[in-house]
């Protein structure tokens, strides 16, 4: 989106300017192809993405207005106290305002990328939902620079040094009230609960996204886990770069599961086991700290089998 929105301002300019030469056509394809060589190792992945059906953006709800305004101003103001949110907002678009106002023609650009990509997130998302904090926050650099740019065009070293100091005060107590909060990624821990019950046992993952991760994490602890990822109805062809080690339909985990005896059941959607694999029963749920609660992980073991121990117990 960056790149396009500048592409556009550069036309406009162009344009406005009348000076659309041969030197100016070639310098602005040659950045391009720069932005596209750089770009280029993601590019089959978003292809894929787009290729997958519409319920992969079924989470993300058809924003009205205010709830857009609200969510923009969470990703460029994540401050953590309240209504101060506001009049931060109002502080940095005042910088913002006095940036364009000084500075004209260097900072039209930014200033253009900030007005212009929520606007078209915003109305895109009238069709197709697209419009979270993610994609919001991703286009926030032009803002931050328009704010920067701001405090030094401030009048006096003095108006600086306040503008910067209560930036600073306000970015240091907003990081002490979300580090109460904060969620760290949970598949470190996953693998050294899944350890502790059974340290070179079966796991078998429900998706390939959850199997990718747990299979990072597994090779950084160096554990001796045998992960195997559960092939669901759920289109993930976004992963199928990313192909997991082990690959398994529903058929094949139970016939690994009858060899096994038992193993560990990840399902990061909450799914019983009973349901994606069939004739299973669950001994027992492993209990992993800071685990949200869509993320299930279980000792089970086949229906008929006898365990080589008690439910509850460990190896």
């Amino acid at each position: 989106m960056l790149p396009l929105l500048a592409n556009v301002w550069l036309l406009w300019a162009l344009m406005r300017d009348r000076s659309i030469t041969r030197s100016a056509v070639l310098h602005a394809s040659i950045a391009n192809l720069i932005i596209l060589g750089l770009w280029a190792w993601w590019v089959r992945i978003t292809i894929l993405q787009l290729m997958m059906p519409r319920l992969n953006f079924s989470w993300i709800v058809k924003p009205p207005l205010p709830y857009a305004i609200r969510l923009t101003l969470e990703a460029w103001f994540p401050w953590e106290i309240g209504v101060s949110r506001f009049i931060v907002a109002a502080f940095a678009a005042g910088l913002i305002a006095w940036a364009v106002y000084k500075w004209r023609e260097r900072a039209s650009l930014p200033a253009f990328i900030v007005i212009a990509a929520p606007i078209i997130f915003f109305v895109a998302s009238q069709s197709t939902p697209i419009y979270v904090p993610r994609t919001i926050f991703w286009m926030s650099a032009p803002f931050f620079l328009l704010v920067a740019a701001g405090l030094c065009a401030l009048p006096t070293r003095q108006a600086i040094q306040i503008a910067v100091a209560i930036a600073l005060s306000i970015s240091a107590v907003n990081y002490a009230l979300w580090l109460r909060t904060s969620f760290g990624d949970p598949w470190a821990e996953v693998v050294r609960s899944i350890e502790r019950v059974d340290p070179d046992g079966l796991v078998l993952v429900e998706g390939r996204g959850a199997g990718l991760a747990l299979e990072r994490y597994c090779e950084i602890s160096r554990c001796k886990l045998q992960i195997a990822t559960l092939r669901t109805t759920k289109d993930e062809r976004w992963t199928s770069g990313f192909a997991p080690k082990i690959d398994v339909n529903p058929e094949e985990a139970l016939s690994m599961l009858r060899s096994g005896g038992r193993a560990i059941f990840v399902n990061w959607l909450g799914i019983p086991p009973q349901t994606l694999i069939g004739q299973v029963h669950i001994l027992k749920r492993i209990e992993v700290p800071g685990l949200s609660d869509g993320v299930v992980v279980s000792l089970i073991e086949a229906d008929g089998a006898v365990s080589s121990a008690i439910a509850g117990s460990t190896r």
